[in-house]
């Protein structure tokens, strides 16, 4: 009898390649924002991951009252940039960011690599006005590297120090002199690490996962992100508010019931339609509510205080121990939520000065989110 040797068929997700080095941001589908209950993420480095558009660029990634910019730059484990615009006059850009550490780049002998899916981006290193003489300190001056290549499937880049060079973005390199030439010395003087576009890299979408750190003798095994992660794909799926951390009661949903924010059906979370006892964008609940046209307004019987209908420029919220005080110039609404992203007081509140008791909430850490036609305001909020 004839005996078959058979091989064993490995997972192309198994087939990665193993370099020195260590994860500065670690591929984890359960590396978001959100678990996190209101921090940024943070990088291995102990630093923020953060998103920033200038110039008049726009972008659409979610929002969440949990990131100080009030939009969300992680999900799924991976960073994400969807939806730019950019306007065909001026300087503009919208980039994903990791915060450096000095005392722990200086590891990243190699280089770096990451696993990317979307459009062609700049890889970019932003550094001290102090490297060179003619250094500008509006933050200008950067090092990097142009990815030429569109990517619709998870792609695997290596910047090496040699790839690294005087990028020429949208304010062009101010420093010239022969000490701004890149140096593995230098990368102590990089302040962030940056992805993204502007208008010599013009892009749309953009996602971004397992940033190494290229050096050093331990070997890091590669993390591709899963295939089935997208631009359109988790809480980037929609504009869907604070999408609460995941567990046995709550969760991010589309018609389910849980106590999360929820975009449709019946169940105790922040929904965009339909009747129930709950949180509701419309709809006629008897309970709280960021209702636009229900019944409801509040978990709290008589939320405000007083009101002064006398007219204000712009809208600001200010915090004063166990209230609130809004002025706003047009009509607007106060969401607030604590910190398993649970939405606990939703108020409507008319132009002018309005104060609004928050006497009836438990101790602990809040996020009040204030927004109008025109302006939105998010502030943390610890209550003792």
């Amino acid at each position: 009898m004839k005996k078959s040797f058979l091989l064993p068929i490995l997972s192309l997700a198994a087939i990665v390649s193993a370099a020195n080095g260590y994860a500065i941001f670690e591929y984890d589908a359960t590396n978001t924002t959100t678990t996190n209950k209101g921090a940024e993420s943070k990088t291995s480095w102990n630093t923020d991951v953060y998103i920033n558009a200038y110039g008049d660029a726009t972008h659409q990634n979610p929002t969440n009252p949990f990131y100080t910019q009030g939009k969300l730059a992680v999900d799924e484990g991976v960073l994400k940039l969807k939806g730019v615009t950019l306007p065909t006059t001026g300087y503009p850009g919208a980039f994903l960011a990791v915060k450096s550490d000095a005392t722990k780049i200086i590891d990243c002998t190699g280089g770096f690599s990451y696993w990317y899916k979307g459009d062609a981006h700049w890889f970019l290193l932003n550094f001290d006005f102090s490297v060179c003489d003619t250094g500008d300190s509006d933050g200008s001056n950067k090092w990097g590297k142009k990815i030429t290549a569109a990517a619709a499937t998870w792609t695997k880049m290596t910047v090496t120090p040699t790839d690294i060079t005087l990028a020429n973005t949208w304010t062009g390199s101010k420093c010239t002199s022969t000490n701004a030439a890149f140096a593995v010395a230098k990368l102590n003087k990089v302040s962030d690490i940056v992805w993204g576009f502007d208008d010599k890299q013009t892009g749309t979408n953009l996602m971004i996962g397992d940033i190494v750190c290229l050096g050093g003798s331990t070997a890091y095994v590669d993390k591709e992100p899963a295939a089935a992660v997208a631009i359109t794909t988790g809480c980037f799926a929609a504009d869907l508010g604070p999408c609460a951390p995941a567990s046995s009661s709550s969760g991010t949903a589309s018609g389910s019931s849980s106590s999360s924010v929820a975009a449709g059906g019946s169940s105790s979370s922040v929904a965009d339609g339909g009747s129930s006892s709950s949180n509701g964008t419309a709809g006629t609940s008897s309970s709280s509510g960021a209702d636009a046209g229900g019944s409801s307004s509040s978990v709290d019987d008589t939320p405000i205080i007083s009101h002064n209908s006398a007219p204000v420029v712009g809208l600001n919220m200010v915090n004063f121990a166990r209230s609130l005080r809004i002025a706003s110039d047009k009509n607007a609404t106060l969401s607030l939520f604590d910190i398993n992203g649970k939405l606990v007081l939703s108020q409507k509140v008319l132009s002018g000065t309005s104060t609004i008791s928050l006497a009836n909430q438990k101790v602990g850490v809040y996020y009040a989110v204030a927004k109008s036609s025109s302006h939105k305001q998010i502030i943390k909020i610890v209550l003792k």
